[in-house]
């Protein structure tokens, strides 16, 4: 049986690995718009708080939002 101790650390690194993975999703979208010479980009759907954090500290106005019963987030610069 796994510990409790490394069940919560396999638990971060999972945590860790998964918004590395939406960050670089959101990455590879922020570029597509800059190359394209725009200053947002828009995205179906929501991201996550620890996401929306980080870009946030990274100096990105982010919006999230729904209509219709479909969430969006908009990431600014």
């Amino acid at each position: 049986m796994i510990s409790a101790k490394e069940a919560r650390k396999q638990s971060e690194q999972n945590k860790q690995n998964i918004l590395n993975k939406e960050m670089a999703i959101i990455e590879e979208k922020i570029n597509n718009e800059i190359s394209q010479g725009n200053n947002n980009v828009y995205i179906d759907g929501s991201i996550s708080l620890n996401a929306r954090q980080m870009l946030e500290q990274l100096g990105y106005n982010v919006k999230c939002g729904s209509q219709y019963n479909e969430s969006y987030t908009n990431i600014e610069w």
